[in-house]
């Protein structure tokens, strides 16, 4: 869990997976949030932090790829590369 300033946008994509409940939201709908005021992130830091949410709530988030889902371990590795 990040601290100081990246704990507020960490917060907001916690809300937006915990928003989603069953129904699948997409992660260009999430980095537009972060990019956004009051955050204003730029792209290079929105993967790691997608990465880090997953392995995180591995057990609570699926992601998906044209319908099917996906390994979110494998998933967050494949953002680091």
């Amino acid at each position: 869990r990040p601290c100081g300033d990246w704990i507020r946008a960490w917060t907001a994509m916690e809300e937006f997976a915990k928003q989603a409940g069953p129904e699948r939201r997409s992660v260009a709908d999430l980095f537009a949030i972060l990019k956004r005021p009051p955050f204003g992130l730029r792209e290079g830091p929105l993967p790691v932090l997608l990465c880090c949410l997953l392995l995180e709530k591995r057990d609570k988030i699926a992601l998906f790829i044209e319908s099917l889902a996906q390994s979110t371990l494998w998933l967050a590795i494949h953002c680091l590369i």
